[in-house]
């Protein structure tokens, strides 16, 4: 029987080929990623017409292994959108990537604007939304160390 323990502590010991909660934690605190910022697709439309209102939907996804608290802004030319909708600067706490979940946590930021009516001169006008993310963040390094016996 003591013979078997041994065999067994020798075949599993430091290797990596058996099961491990340190290298799925491991797995979780892997990588450089944090907050990713993207509008839902055609939220907002590629093309609005004068006094047309339309949505943007921001999602803000936490890929870091941390949880984010910070602000999230929406940045737009408010002589060509008029806000109807939303708050376009909010206070966000999304969580981070864990053993329970894996992926992370995504919140959204809904808003809904109107399109101003365009200059007598002007057939068409560009103009752009931007999100911002500000967020305090963490980083932290691990590396698993196996102590064996004589």
């Amino acid at each position: 029987m003591i013979i078997g323990a041994f065999s067994l502590l020798l075949l599993f010991g430091c290797s990596s080929s058996g099961p491990s909660i340190t290298g799925s934690i491991k797995d979780i605190r892997t990588g450089t990623a944090g907050m990713e910022l993207e509008f839902q697709e055609n939220s907002p439309p590629q093309e609005v017409f004068e006094d047309e209102l339309f949505y943007a939907r921001l999602l803000m996804h936490n890929k870091g292994a941390y949880d984010l608290n910070g602000v999230v802004s929406i940045i737009y030319n408010d002589g060509l959108l008029e806000l109807e909708e939303g708050i376009p600067r909010q206070l966000v706490r999304i969580r981070g990537r864990s053993l329970g979940n894996p992926t992370g946590d995504t919140e959204f930021m809904d808003l809904k604007f109107r399109a101003k009516e365009l200059g007598i001169q002007q057939e068409a006008q560009r103009t752009t939304l931007t999100a911002l993310g500000c967020y305090v963040y963490e980083a932290a390094l691990q590396e698993e160390i196996c102590i064996e016996t004589d």
